[in-house]
Parts: structure tokens; C-alpha cells; sequence
């Protein structure tokens, strides 16, 4: 994609067009790696508008969500605010919006997540990286491969749902509930320090059977008659 970009930015500036940094990202990225459809959208947008290209120009002439919702969705996963599945593909069905297309820009929000999480990114602008490691910052690289793996199974699943708004309200709903998910790795690695422990109380509190058989046990005080209490030798008591 940032070969593509460079390639469109070389096209605006021979043709004397000013052209947003993130817009032609956004058109490279649509592209899906195809360098020709990349420039046959860039033409098709250099005519939607005669002014500069800005990434809402982009967005609106692709019919793409705007980037606050993104934002708005990580805020959401953060807080568990399970209602917020619901408001976003209500205002996204409202607009008119593409529930597909968007299904794939949240599968690149997650990709950029993950590579953030993992090996980093550095082939975007720098107000993209810097958009990238905030929206990173509010999940474990475990909670972001999850989420990434949900999202593209959902893709496939809507290609086929007669109803693909149930379909992304209820990946929307897995992906906020996943805050509280703890991943199988982590309950075997806390199951096995729990058993660790046991088994170094069971070993610290094990009494040799020799010094039991040494021990003398009496029984309550309350319950022995009063002459035997009154005779009684003070060792063990079992209240």
C-alpha cells in the first residue's frame, strides 16, 4: 500500500493537484494491492472534487466510515459498553453505510492493532502510526489476535447471513465482551501456580505420624467432668 500511495502522490503532483497524505492511503489501501484499480478510483475521486483532496473526501466519495467510530469503539471495548454494538451499526445503517466494507476497514483498524502489538509499523505517516499506537493502547497483544481472528471469521459468516446487520451487532458484541476474556494460556499458567502451592502446604503442614503418637490430645476442658478438670495437665486442646 505505501508503494501504491507514493505512486498516486507522483500522479497529483504531476498533475498540479493537492492531495492529502492519508487520502491516497486510504485509496491504496482500498485497493486491495492492485495498483490499476488504485489509480481508477484516484481518477473517479480527482473528479468527484475540484478543490484538494482531503481523507473525508476519500471517505465520502467510498462510501468508508469515518475514523471516530473507530476511536469510539476502542473507548467502548475499554469502558465494556456493550450498548455502544448497537448505537454504531444503528448510526452506520441509518447513513446508508456499507455494513461489508465496513466490516473489512475494522479488519484493517485491527490488522494495524496487532502489528502495533507485535512487530510495529513504520510504512505509514507518522499521524497514522502515532492514530495506530493510541487505539493499540487499550489492548493485550492476546486481546487484539482475538479480536482480529473474530472479525475475519465474521467477514466470512456475513458473506453468506441472510441478515448481516444481526450478524456484525453480534461480532461487535463478542469483540466488547472480550475485555474480560482470560485467555486458556493464562487460567493453565495460574491453575499450575495454584497447584504448586497447594502442594507446598500440604508438605509444610504434614506432621511426622511419630510425633503424633508423642503428642497427648485431651479433650475440651467444657467437656470433662469437673474433678478430671480440676486434675487435668495443660497440653493440646482441640476447641
Amino acid at each position: 500500500p505505501d508503494l501504491i500511495a507514493n505512486k498516486l502522490a507522483d500522479i497529483a503532483a504531476d498533475m498540479g493537484r493537492q492531495v492529502e497524505t492519508e487520502a491516497l492511503h486510504l485509496i491504496a489501501s482500498f485497493a486491495d494491492g492492485s495498483l490499476r484499480d488504485a489509480e481508477s478510483l484516484f481518477d473517479q475521486i480527482l473528479c468527484f472534487s475540484s478543490s484538494s483532496i482531503q481523507a473525508s473526501t476519500v471517505r465520502d466519495a467510498l462510501g468508508l466510515v469515518a475514523e471516530e467510530h473507530f476511536s469510539a469503539l476502542d473507548q467502548a471495548f475499554a469502558d465494556c459498553h456493550l450498548a455502544y454494538a448497537f448505537e454504531l451499526v444503528e448510526k452506520l445503517f441509518r447513513t446508508g453505510k456499507d455494513l461489508s466494507h465496513f466490516l473489512e476497514q475494522l479488519v484493517d483498524h485491527y490488522r494495524c492493532v496487532c502489528l502495533c502489538k507485535t512487530v510495529g509499523i513504520d510504512s505509514l505517516p507518522l499521524h497514522l502510526i502515532k492514530r495506530y499506537e493510541k487505539a493499540a493502547s487499550f489492548y493485550t497483544p492476546a486481546q487484539a489476535l482475538y479480536i482480529l481472528d473474530l472479525l475475519v471469521t465474521a467477514e466470512q459468516t456475513m458473506q453468506k447471513s441472510p441478515f448481516p446487520r444481526v450478524t456484525l451487532e453480534s461480532a461487535l458484541l463478542h469483540l466488547i465482551r472480550s475485555k474480560n476474556r482470560i485467555p486458556i494460556e493464562v487460567i493453565v499458567r495460574r491453575l499450575h501456580a495454584l497447584e504448586e502451592t497447594m502442594k507446598i502446604s500440604e508438605s509444610t503442614l504434614k506432621v511426622p505420624t511419630q510425633e503424633i503418637e508423642k503428642t497427648d490430645i485431651e479433650m475440651p476442658r467444657s467437656m470433662l467432668k469437673p474433678q478430671q478438670a480440676a486434675t487435668a495437665t495443660p497440653s493440646i486442646f482441640i476447641e
